[in-house]
């Protein structure tokens, strides 16, 4: 009242606004902000669409990852991260107050199980003997490790992490993505995706030690490029071929190929990764992982206001 704030009819708020008011806050706001129009999107655990951060120009942007039919509602997902079905059910219920359910919907339901069956889950507490708790947790504590030595090292901080630490960072990752793979008994479960990108972003860290040597870096280029393409798999089958995601991956796969392609051809072709036993198949991997690069790229343009008043112009 002492404010002046008013309803739309221009009543006093009351006490029954202010709390319709807050909850419409709490189940309506996602982790970067609560937005008018994204307000007006539901859930779906395997959404056609993306909601990007807010950007300099002060608001955020929803795009379609893939194709939507005339009369398919636009989703997104309401979690800024993939996580298993007992971690969604229980986290949607908590912050949105919706139930998904004890079942797992869709083509996509086989990627949540850990061997032939679905794990347990509830809306009142997760399980945090289960494997899919485990490698969650494990996962986000190698990601805060992985950030503290990026901030360090950015900050050239006089602490800095060694060199040894950060490649036993990257040992880490991948042993976390290989333990992962055993206990979920399952080479296309959802969760490895998180394990595979932090092995990968890791790989990267370490190529910034300016005392690799030639040999450290071809068996670094090595993992990255069979890590590279299994996370290529499992995105495409969650995600699709166009989402944005895939983008990023195909470029670390191919920039990874074509240096051992002219450095170590030898080694890529005897590493065996899968299709990939000759020198010109090798080859036309990266060539076509590129080449997707570049297309789901375009699909993203930064320059998306642009392109549409151009479209309105020649359409008068």
């Amino acid at each position: 009242k002492q404010k002046h704030f008013t309803c739309r009819n221009k009543s006093l708020l009351n006490a029954r606004d202010v709390v319709r008011l807050l909850l419409a806050l709490r189940y309506n706001g996602l982790a970067s902000g609560v937005y008018r129009h994204v307000a007006m999107l539901n859930h779906d655990c395997h959404p056609n669409c993306v909601k990007f951060m807010p950007t300099t120009s002060g608001y955020s942007e929803v795009r379609t990852t893939r194709h939507v039919n005339r009369g398919e509602s636009l989703t997104i997902s309401y979690l800024p991260r993939v996580v298993s079905h007992a971690t969604r059910r229980r986290l949607l219920w908590e912050q949105h107050r919706f139930d998904i359910g004890v079942e797992c919907l869709g083509e996509w339901h086989a990627m949540e199980f850990i061997g032939n069956s679905l794990p347990l889950s509830s809306t009142k507490q997760l399980d945090e003997s289960s494997a899919t708790f485990r490698i969650e947790t494990a996962t986000s504590q190698l990601e805060e490790h992985f950030q503290e030595a990026v901030v360090s090292l950015d900050a050239m901080n006089p602490e800095n992490p060694t060199w040894n630490e950060i490649k036993a960072l990257e040992a880490a990752s991948l042993e976390l993505y290989t333990e992962s793979k055993n206990q979920l008994r399952n080479d296309h479960h959802l969760l490895l995706i998180p394990c595979l990108r932090l092995h990968l972003e890791t790989c990267e860290l370490v190529q910034r030690d300016p005392n690799l040597t030639k040999s450290q870096r071809i068996s670094l280029l090595c993992r990255l490029a069979s890590s590279s393409q299994s996370l290529l798999r499992i995105q495409e089958k969650l995600f699709g071929s166009d989402h944005f995601d895939l983008a990023r991956t195909h470029l670390e796969f191919a920039q990874a190929m074509e240096e051992l392609l002219s450095t170590a051809p030898k080694q890529i072709v005897q590493l065996g990764l899968p299709g990939l036993n000759t020198f010109e198949a090798c080859s036309a991997a990266e060539h076509a992982s590129r080449t997707e690069h570049e297309r789901i790229k375009s699909l993203y343009p930064h320059n998306v206001q642009d392109l549409i008043r151009t479209h309105r112009k020649e359409q008068e």
